[in-house]
């Protein structure tokens, strides 16, 4: 019961389209970094969102091995769950509507389509990160880990306390979750730098963990040279800073303007 508004908050925020799209800039500088693979950032989980959106075989993969959705299955209901399979075996051109959508009619048929955006959205990356592991060369079930571990909303623990909490704390889990894949790729990325002996795998993630978190550390010092004298920009609220890249569009003739990138949070704390 004391989950309810956690549950009806943390759906109401995933469903909302600017959270979408801030979400696939945060999600792809965050593979970029600490993933280890070899995608674009921003060009890569454009591409992945395409292919979720046309329902594509990488999206078919993923889906089917539950990479994506199975975060959102594992907070349902036996009954929910239930409609959820009952639908997906239904013949394509046929939709059952449930007691639910019908009570709550064009207002239910909306909240589903937008659930349905919410998990493409997170499928965007995944798919980058998942085609990107194919084309080098690894195998179905590696590339499907790549995919899952970005970040690993199933993965739980057995602490009872811990699993109390997530319920009834807002995204607690997908922050301890980048916080452990951020120390992974850190760990591997120190041990790169102090010179002790890794394997293939963790040596190519350290080295690319530090390359690519000094470009961001860069560009974010470049940023913040380039903004410091001006003044519009040192109207803008301190937490509007913290959160985004600002890129200022004064040589375009919009003074006052600035572009707002989010940052990917974890490596965003560490690099930005």
């Amino acid at each position: 019961i004391m989950g309810l508004p956690t549950q009806l908050l943390r759906e109401s925020i995933t469903r909302d389209p600017g959270f979408m799209v801030a979400n696939l800039m945060r999600d792809t500088v965050s593979a970029w970094i600490t993933s280890g693979a070899d995608i674009l950032p921003f060009i890569g989980t454009i591409k992945g969102f395409a292919n979720a959106y046309r329902s594509g075989a990488s999206f078919h993969a993923l889906q089917g091995r539950g990479v994506v959705g199975s975060y959102d299955l594992a907070m349902l209901g036996p009954q929910e769950l239930a409609n959820r399979i009952r639908r997906a075996k239904m013949p394509k051109n046929i939709h059952m509507i449930t007691s639910q959508e019908a009570l709550m009619g064009a207002a239910g048929t909306v909240w589903n389509k937008l659930g349905a955006l919410s998990e493409m959205s997170d499928a965007a990356t995944r798919i980058a990160v998942y085609d990107s592991a194919i084309a080098q060369g690894f195998s179905e079930a590696e590339a499907s880990f790549r995919a899952l571990e970005i970040m690993n909303f199933s993965r739980r623990g057995a602490g009872q306390t811990l699993s109390i909490l997530t319920k009834l704390v807002p995204f607690l889990n997908a922050r301890i979750q980048g916080l452990d894949v951020l120390y992974q790729a850190g760990r591997a990325g120190i041990r790169v730098a102090t010179g002790k002996a890794l394997g293939e795998k963790d040596a190519d993630l350290g080295k690319k963990f530090l390359i690519r978190g000094g470009m961001l550390a860069a560009i974010s010092i470049a940023l913040e040279m380039l903004n410091d004298d001006d003044e519009d920009y040192q109207q803008i609220d301190d937490y509007v800073k913290n959160a985004n890249l600002l890129i200022p569009l004064s040589g375009f003739g919009l003074k006052g303007e600035f572009i707002a990138i989010p940052k990917a949070f974890e490596p965003g704390l560490l690099f930005s």
